[in-house]
Parts: structure tokens; sequence; C-alpha cells
């Protein structure tokens, strides 16, 4: 006799380990949650790469301005 404690025929007539069935389901759920962490550490890289980028661009329109300043300034 089969102890049916721990595992269930499946519809092909063998039998699937529960334990095993829950140990898969929590290696999925800690393989999303990885996945979650590596998506949300490389959204927080793009946003840390425009936030440099658009300082850069700012610092280079503040450069210009001033410069456009001192040659208006010489030429009077």
């Amino acid at each position: 006799m089969t102890d049916h404690t721990s595992s269930t025929e499946t519809t092909g007539g063998g039998e699937m380990d529960l334990h095993r069935h829950d140990w898969l389901a929590g290696d999925l759920y800690m393989a999303r949650m990885h996945q979650a962490d590596l998506l949300a550490d490389a959204d927080a890289a793009a946003r840390a790469r425009r936030i440099a980028a658009a300082r850069r661009w700012a610092r280079r329109a503040d450069r210009a301005t001033r410069r456009a300043a001192r040659a208006s300034a010489a030429v009077r």
C-alpha cells in the first residue's frame, strides 16, 4: 500500500511528490523576487544616469549663457 500523505497520483498514473512541488514553487517565488530586485536596480541605475546627464546638460547651458553674456559685455 502506498502512503498518500506526501504524494498523489498524477493524471498519467504516476505519483508526484507534493513536498517537491512546494519546493519548486518556493524556488519559482525566489526567482521572481530576484528578478524584481534586478529590475528595480536597473531602474534606479537608469534614473541615476538620466539625472547625471541632465546635470551635465544644465552645466553646459549655464556655461554657454555666461559665455554669451561675456561676449555681449565685451561688445558694449
